[in-house]
């Protein structure tokens, strides 16, 4: 690029982008096509005019070339502003941060308008230029819950998640650019990804797991179609294959396993061969088993399902009872926004459960003196305290995991095993249906959808048919005292 520096230095500064020699800078800042010993005496010719405009008191930075010396190999552009001198690094460093640099100087532009400027005309010119990098970090800036937001610890914690996977993203991509990603790049990322975790010794070499890197991978994909968008590329980088990830099953209670947690939440103790270890009074074990089975039969989770009231309710989670509906966060409430399927109906063997319970708690109310209200009480109808550790008492109990979220895994794949299609089961539990088929894979939906004539129905369904084709099915005998117990209890 031809560029007389004296003729540079004598432009007019009024409009200095007008200019046809500054534009064939800029352009050239662009489309990055400066040679070293140009662009070393564009800086020096800039930096001396950069000091004339700003000679006179108080009128902002200007921007000048530190030459290399000592242990600094290299010239560096950086900025005084008072008479300090920066470190440079504001200034240089990455090439973007040059250019930048140098619009903002050259043509008057505010940094962040400078850099507009440069990312749109670089689209322009040629959109694959861009750093995977730089999605991914401006990706992460705009999804940053901003202060004073509604829900705003939760959301923060969902976007920490995130930002863990963009850093794992940001360590292979360095230095790419959008025109190196291409159709073997998921299969390359995983391979090292992989390669990087038994290097460092993270996780059981026999029993490996993927399902970080899978959540990086798809990140990625959401990553660059934002990116395409929110740049306006005319170009889009090249769509990559996703590897062949190890199938998982997604673990959860038989029907035996979650009787003898109903079991457990009456006292049963399964390390001392079902003898009765712990006495539990009659108001704990009767939201231990609503607690479980509400996660059993609905999905509802454990912040959720611990806060639900009885009748219809804008702002926090309810049961409607007389119309077998479940709104897990409330119609109105700031976490029910964000929920594609906030309100459910009740399997009707779920609806006749809670109108049970519900009768149970109007004559608790009258005995007693409170208004039913929440759901899941104590004696004196207000949430129980301790709800967590009692929770925990009961798993340890059963024998079982200590996870109350494989209650919820139980119910939709016991209904799938009876035969009820995913669409059914994903209105049920909230879910969409594209959810239930990648996170379930132990399920055979297709068979299922073949098999439909021979299922189940939901509507004559009772609690012991979600048994018939469990995994280890429970003793009939046992079955049937456990279930006459629980109802005896008014618990089922």
């Amino acid at each position: 690029m031809k560029l007389d520096a004296e003729d540079l230095a004598n432009a007019s500064p009024a409009e200095p982008e007008k200019h046809p020699l500054i534009a064939a800078l800029l352009r050239g800042l662009v489309n990055g096509d400066w040679r070293d010993d140009e662009l070393n005496r564009v800086l020096d010719t800039y930096a001396r005019l950069s000091r004339k405009r700003r000679a006179k008191p108080g009128t902002g930075a200007y921007l000048d070339v530190r030459k290399a010396h000592g242990d600094h190999k290299t010239d560096k552009i950086v900025i005084v502003d008072k008479r300090i001198l920066s470190t440079g690094e504001d200034a240089a460093g990455a090439p973007e941060s040059n250019r930048i640099a140098l619009v903002h100087y050259i043509a008057h532009r505010p940094v962040s308008e400078a850099r507009l400027f440069l990312e749109t005309e670089k689209a322009k010119i040629d959109p694959l230029s861009f750093k995977v990098n730089y999605a991914l970090r401006l990706w992460v800036e705009a999804m940053h819950p901003a202060k004073g937001i509604p829900d705003r610890r939760r959301k923060l914690r969902s976007w920490k998640v995130r930002k863990n996977e963009a850093d794992h993203l940001m360590e292979f991509f360095e230095g790419k650019t959008l025109r190196d990603i291409h159709l073997d790049t998921g299969r390359e990322y995983y391979a090292a990804r992989m390669a990087g975790k038994l290097a460092k010794g993270v996780g059981d070499p026999e029993n490996l797991k993927d399902s970080p890197i899978k959540h990086e991978l798809y990140a990625l994909r959401e990553v660059l179609d934002w990116f395409v968008h929110r740049k306006d590329l005319t170009r889009s980088p090249s769509s990559f294959d996703m590897p062949d990830f190890i199938d998982t099953e997604t673990p959860f209670f038989t029907y035996e396993e979650m009787m003898h947690l109903l079991w457990a939440c009456l006292g049963y103790d399964a390390n001392a061969d079902w003898t009765r270890t712990a006495k539990i009074p009659t108001e704990t074990s009767r939201w231990l088993v609503r607690f479980f089975v509400l996660y059993f039969l609905t999905g509802t989770r454990y912040d959720a399902g611990s806060l639900l009231v009885w009748g219809f309710n804008d702002d926090v989670g309810c049961i409607d009872h007389a119309n077998g509906v479940i709104w897990r966060n409330g119609r109105f409430a700031v976490r029910s926004q964000s929920k594609p399927k906030r309100r459910s109906d009740l399997i009707p063997y779920m609806m006749e459960v809670v109108r049970r319970w519900f009768k149970v708690d109007v004559e608790l109310g009258a005995k007693h003196g409170y208004d039913p209200l929440y759901v899941i009480h104590d004696k004196n109808g207000r949430p129980p305290k301790n709800l967590r550790n009692l929770i925990n008492d009961a798993l340890k109990r059963s024998g079982a995991d200590m996870s109350s979220h494989k209650a919820k895994h139980a119910g939709v794949t016991l209904l799938a095993y009876m035969g009820c299609p995913v669409a059914e089961i994903a209105e049920h539990f909230g879910n969409e249906v594209e959810s239930l088929q990648k996170h379930y894979l132990h399920i055979n939906w297709d068979k299922i959808e073949r098999k439909i004539a021979k299922r189940i129905p939901l509507e004559g369904m009772k609690f012991n048919d979600l048994g018939i084709n469990s995994p280890k099915p429970l003793d009939r005998k046992n079955a049937a005292i456990l279930k006459a117990d629980l109802r005896a209890k008014g618990r089922l």
